[in-house]
Formats: C-alpha cells, structure tokens, sequence
C-alpha cells in the first residue's frame, strides 16, 4: 500500500467534454491516476 504523503489531488481544466475524457482516459491508460471525475 502507498504511504498517504504519496497522494495529491489534481485540478484541471478543459476547454470541452471531449478533451477532458481523453485527458482522463490517456492519464488512467499510463497509471498515473487512479480515478478520474468531470464535472462540467
């Protein structure tokens, strides 16, 4: 298990729905995150 002091969260933002799942799904495909949420 990872140490809690290794987490963040990380705001971001897209210009339109479309980019914000790709930025999602391609960060998801590379492991860097463990879940994403948009809100719109």
């Amino acid at each position: 298990m990872i140490a809690p002091e290794n987490f963040a969260v990380i705001l971001v933002t897209a210009p339109d729905i479309d980019l914000a799942r790709r930025l999602a799904k391609a960060a998801l495909e590379a492991k860097l995150i463990a879940c994403a949420n948009i809100v719109p």
